[in-house]
C-alpha cells in the first residue's frame, strides 16, 4: 500500500489559492468500483492510501469549480513522488469582452452525474430589439456555441440585446433572454436568472410618509445576470417588478402599501402615526431550481408615518 496525496488549487493567475473542503473519490480505472474517498484540509490537500502498481479513476468535487472529468493517477511506490496537483476551474470567474458594445457570456455545461459535458450546443438567435449598434446595421443572425472538453463555453452578445436561446437537452423550449449593459455574465444566470436584491432607491435608508398622504418612489428587483426591471423583452413583452416580487405591509394599520407591477413605482400611504415596514417575497415559479439554492436576504423598507 502506498500513500497518495492529493493537493487541489484554483486556476488563479498569479497566485492559486488552495481547494479546502472538496470531496475526493476514488474508482476502479473502468470507473465501476467505488474504492474510498476523503475531504482535503485547510491547506488543499487530502492523503489516502491506495494500492501500489494501480492506475485509478478519480474525480474531484467542491461547489463553483470544475475539474477534468476523468483524471486517471497510477499509483507507483518506485516513482518519485505520488503527490498529485489538481487544479480546479472557477466557475465564478468570468473573463470580459474586449468590445464595448459586447457582452462576453461563459459557463459551464455538466451531465446528470456532475461530469463536465463536451459538445452541448447553445444557440443565440437575435431579435428585431436591436437595429443599430455600434453605428453598425444588425442583421437578424444566429450565433451558435459548443462545450468544450471540461464544459467550458463561451460567446460574445450584444450588450441590452434580446435572445431567443435554445439548448441542447431543453429543445422543447425557446428561452427569450435579455443580456445586461456588462462586459461579461454568466451563462446560467442570463437564460435563468434568479432575484438576488431590490433596489429601492431614495428609500434605501427607510421611507417617511405623513399620515393621510401618499408617497412614491421607483424600486426595481435585481437580477443576477446582471438585468434590473422592467425587463423589455424586444416589445413583446415587459417584465416588472411585479412578475418577479409580491409586497406587503406589515401593519396597514399605520401605512399600506401599492405598487405598479410594470413601472415599479411603489405608492406608500400614511394612514396613522408609527412605524411599520414592507416585505418583498419572491413569487413562486419565477426563478429555475438551483442546487444548491443561492443564498438570498431581500431588504426590508422601514416606514414611519408622522
Amino acid at each position: 500500500m502506498v500513500t497518495v496525496t492529493f493537493v487541489l488549487v484554483d486556476n488563479q493567475i498569479p497566485t492559486a489559492s488552495v481547494l479546502d473542503g472538496a470531496v475526493v473519490r476514488v474508482y476502479s480505472q473502468d470507473g465501476l468500483t467505488f474504492v474510498t474517498q476523503g475531504t482535503t484540509d485547510a491547506t488543499g490537500t487530502l492523503a489516502l492510501v491506495l494500492t501500489d502498481a494501480t492506475t485509478y479513476w478519480v474525480r474531484f468535487f467542491k461547489t463553483g469549480y470544475s475539474f477534468q472529468s476523468k483524471a486517471l493517477i497510477s499509483v507507483d511506490s518506485g516513482a518519485a513522488s505520488n503527490t498529485f496537483d489538481i487544479v480546479g476551474t472557477d466557475l465564478t470567474v468570468r473573463p470580459p469582452s474586449a468590445v464595448p458594445e459586447l457582452c462576453r457570456v461563459s459557463g459551464h455545461v455538466v451531465g446528470a452525474s456532475g461530469e463536465p459535458v463536451e459538445g452541448s450546443t447553445f444557440r443565440f438567435s437575435m431579435t428585431d430589439f436591436a437595429r443599430i449598434v455600434g453605428g453598425r446595421v444588425v442583421t437578424k443572425s444566429k450565433t451558435i456555441t459548443t462545450s468544450d472538453s471540461f464544459g467550458y463555453i463561451e460567446v460574445e452578445l450584444i450588450r441590452d440585446g434580446v435572445y431567443d436561446a435554445t439548448i441542447d437537452g431543453h429543445e422543447d423550449t425557446v428561452y427569450r433572454v435579455k443580456v445586461p449593459d456588462s462586459e461579461s455574465s454568466d451563462i446560467t444566470d442570463l437564460i435563468w436568472p434568479y432575484v438576488y436584491d431590490v433596489d429601492l432607491g431614495l428609500w434605501s435608508t427607510g421611507a417617511s410618509v405623513s399620515a393621510g398622504e401618499d408617497v412614491e418612489q421607483a424600486v426595481a428587483a435585481k437580477l443576477s445576470s446582471g438585468v434590473v426591471t422592467p425587463v423589455s423583452l424586444d416589445g413583446d413583452d415587459l417584465l416588472g417588478f411585479g412578475y418577479f416580487l409580491s409586497l406587503e405591509s406589515q401593519d396597514t394599520a399605520i401605512a399600506t402599501v401599492t405598487m405598479n407591477d410594470v413601472t415599479g413605482i411603489m405608492t406608500l400611504s400614511g394612514v396613522a402615526a408609527g412605524t411599520t415596514s414592507v416585505a418583498f417575497t419572491v413569487r413562486e415559479g419565477v426563478s429555475a431550481a438551483r442546487l444548491p439554492a443561492p443564498t438570498v436576504t431581500l431588504p426590508t423598507l422601514s416606514i414611519t408615518v408622522v
